[in-house]
Parts: structure tokens; sequence; C-alpha cells
């Protein structure tokens, strides 16, 4: 946090002015808020969706958002994404939108919900030297070591642009980076250090499912290609790495193979598979729930109501809980939903927040879905809030977050009487 001072000089002796006054508030504003939090933050008091105070720095979509808690302060971080929105105002965003987002913010958020000024640094550098743009990496993922309390982020996959390279281009990666978040108390507080590349992935990914469950790192699902063929890529494929507790790095040479997600019966010419859907876990029962996304059904990608689950064993196995080498089944979404945003609270629901909605014809929704889980086959599925208290339109492409007791929804494509944008707005619910 800057502060410039007061031009006007101040005499030990002199009377109290204006300037020492000045002067006096903001150190006790340093004082109170080190890492440089705004007083005039909105809170997030009711039930409803409310806008936030502040807003991201460009217009993105298609982006991972997480929360973490470094030093009992929460952090909310947000991940790369795309600005599809041109010059000349209309939107488009095939494989080479307008911009790729460079960067990952963080920002404080406060005990009342309130959302505080973001600070920006750089995702990785590239052969080149030029700072990555990432894209197409859907899930914000967080580890906290349970041996030293570390906390690290990571990107898995995703749609890499260098714009380095003559020309700039646009790929698919499989690439796995992470980095530390800094543990001190202070101005530095929760920032990233430097960032490391881990191994690989088997295949280049993006609009993959990735979470992180009791130190393994799993990924599931997505796409081997880009637009225009992107479907026809949807993979059924699942991944697992154990994660190093002293390092955050992956451990052994190479992720392990899991069962199968919604594989195509036997015999069938098309990929089934999943994509466009966040996993969440429930830490209670050990459980990793996938609901909604698109298969691939031999024709196009399919919006789906279906929700898979899979149990965590030993050596992070995965089985439906009757110890067979698959995903089980459990109560499905009461629509077909997919690019909706996707948060886990309590480890008791899910939450997912717009998206595309079968009942409106694969149109853009402002529904928000909360999913309470009963059992692991079992599933109450009811609403909260819409977002149409604070969007003029629905929304899809959104990123969500949440510590337990707020949820946000972040950026997104909002569409409105056949227009699309996307969007800065942050908001917020309390649960």
């Amino acid at each position: 946090m800057k502060i410039q001072m007061p031009a006007t000089s101040i005499h030990r002796y002199s009377t109290p002015s204006a300037a020492r006054i000045s002067l006096a508030l903001m150190l006790a504003v340093l004082l109170v808020f080190p890492d440089g939090v705004a007083l005039a933050q909105t809170a997030c008091n009711t039930s409803n969706w409310e806008p936030t105070s502040v807003s991201l720095q460009n217009p993105i979509e298609t982006f991972a958002a997480a929360v973490a808690t470094v030093n009992s302060t929460n952090y909310l971080y947000v991940i790369g994404g795309m600005d599809c929105n041109t010059s000349s105002g209309s939107y488009s965003c095939s494989s080479t939108p307008t911009v790729f987002q460079t960067q990952v913010g963080r920002a404080v958020l406060g005990s009342n919900g309130s959302v505080g000024s973001f600070t920006w640094q750089n995702l990785w550098n590239l052969p080149d030297g030029s700072t990555v743009g990432l894209g197409r990496d859907l899930c914000g993922v967080i580890y906290t070591s349970p041996t030293t309390g570390k906390n690290y982020i990571y990107t898995v996959g995703g749609l890499a642009y260098d714009s380095g390279a003559v020309p700039p281009s646009t790929a698919l990666t499989n690439q796995v980076w992470y980095a530390q978040l800094y543990p001190t108390t202070g101005q530095n507080n929760g920032e990233l250090l430097t960032w490391h590349q881990a191994y690989n992935l088997p295949t280049n990914l993006d609009l993959e499912g990735v979470a992180i469950l009791n130190g393994y790192l799993y990924v599931i699902g997505g796409s081997t290609n880009v637009d225009p063929t992107v479907a026809a890529g949807i993979t059924d494929e699942v991944w697992s790495a154990e994660l190093n507790p002293s390092s955050g790095n992956l451990m052994g040479t190479a992720f392990t193979s899991q069962p199968a997600i919604l594989p195509p019966p036997t015999g069938a010419t098309y990929t089934g598979g999943i994509y466009k859907t966040c996993p969440v876990v429930d830490t209670a029962t050990n459980t990793i729930y996938v609901a909604g996304g698109e298969t691939n059904n031999g024709t196009s990608d399919h919006l789906t109501g279906t929700v898979e689950y899979a149990v965590q064993g030993s050596g992070g196995s995965l089985t439906n809980g009757m110890c067979n080498a698959q995903w089980g089944t459990a109560t499905s979404l009461p629509n077909g939903l997919t690019l909706a945003s996707q948060a886990v609270v309590y480890n008791t629901g899910i939450i997912l927040m717009g998206g595309q909605d079968a009942v409106s014809g694969t149109q853009d929704t402002d529904n928000v879905y909360l999913g309470t889980i009963d059992s692991d086959t079992v599933i109450g599925w009811g609403s909260l809030s819409s977002l149409d208290t604070v969007i003029t339109g629905n929304i899809e492409r959104n990123a969500g977050a949440t510590n337990g007791t707020f949820i946000y929804s972040l950026g997104g494509e909002v569409s409105h009487n056949g227009n699309s944008s996307d969007s800065t707005a942050i908001y917020c619910l309390k649960l």
C-alpha cells in the first residue's frame, strides 16, 4: 500500500493541523489494515446476491478462483482467464480470443464478506521469456500441507497463449505449475512465491476438472481438442498424483490412471466422458462429486444432469464405495447444466451458479442450485437466491469460490437480449 505524504510541513511544536491529523489517520490505517485493505468495502450481509465494491482488472471468463487461509487471513485468488470482448464491441471467443490474462490476483476477504483491493502477480515465464497467458483452466485448487501448514496454488493444463512467439500463438498444454503462498504476516502475506513446474499430464487438456483431496491431486475429464472440434476431444480419463507435503510438488514421476468417468457403452464410436464442470470434495466422507457438465454422445457435446461420485481409498485410489473400481451415480441435477461456477460448502453441499441450463434450450441461466449431500448416492437439490437480483440477463463461464460463510461469483459471460459480453463484476452471497 503506497501512501502519498502531505506536502504541508509539520512543526513538532505546532498545534494539531489537518496535515498532522491526516498523517495520523493514514498510519492508523496501516496498523489496522497491513495488507492495504480499503475502509470503504461493501459488506455481504444477506442471503441475496450483492455486488462487491471491487472489480476484476479486466473482463474475463473461463478462469479459476479459489479461497485460501494464510495466517488466519482469508484471501481470494483469481487465476488467468480470457477476455472475449472485441475492439468493435462485439463478443467472440474462439481459440484465439482478444486477450489472455497473464496474472494471478489476490484480495483480502473481510469477516463481513467484503472483498479488498486486488494485488496482481504474473504467471510463469515461457522459454522465450514472455509471461504465459492462460485460459480454460476452470478449477482453482489450494493444497495445505498437513505437516508444515504451508499453502500451495496450482494450474493444470488449459489453453496457453505465447505473446513472444512469432506470430503470437495459442495451444493446449499438459503442464502443471505450482507456487507457495507467502507464509509471513504483513503486507506480503499470501502473495505467490516462485512458480515451479511439476511433471506433465499424460495429454494436453483444457476445460478439465481438478480437485485436491487428502494430499492427492485429481484431474477429471476435459478435452484434448480446441475449437471448433473441442467436443470431439472430450475424454473420460481420470488421473491422480500424490502431493509432497514438504514442497507442494507432485510425488513420483508420472500421473496414475484412475477409473474412467462416464465411459461410453461397449462398442460405441463416441468418447463419452465429461468436461466444462469442476469437481467438489466432501472431506467428511472422502468423496469427490462431479455434477453436470457436457459429455460426447456421438453427435455433439450434450448437456448432462448426471452427478457422478467416487470414494477415495488407500493410495488415492477411487471406487464407487463398494470396492468396485468405477464411479457411482448420485441423485441427478434437476436440469442438465454446464459451465456453471461451482463450490463446496461446509463439506455438505454443492453450489452451482449460472451456466447453461437444458430447460432453457442450452441458453444461459441465472439460477443457483444447492445440493445437500445426505449420503454418497443421495443429494437433495434445491435453490438459492437467483443471480437475477444483480445481473440484467444470464451468466455462464463465471468462476466461483467460497470460504464456507460467503460465496462469490466472479466475472463470466453475461448475455441479455441476444448480446453477450465478459464481465469484471464480483458478487457475494451470505450462506
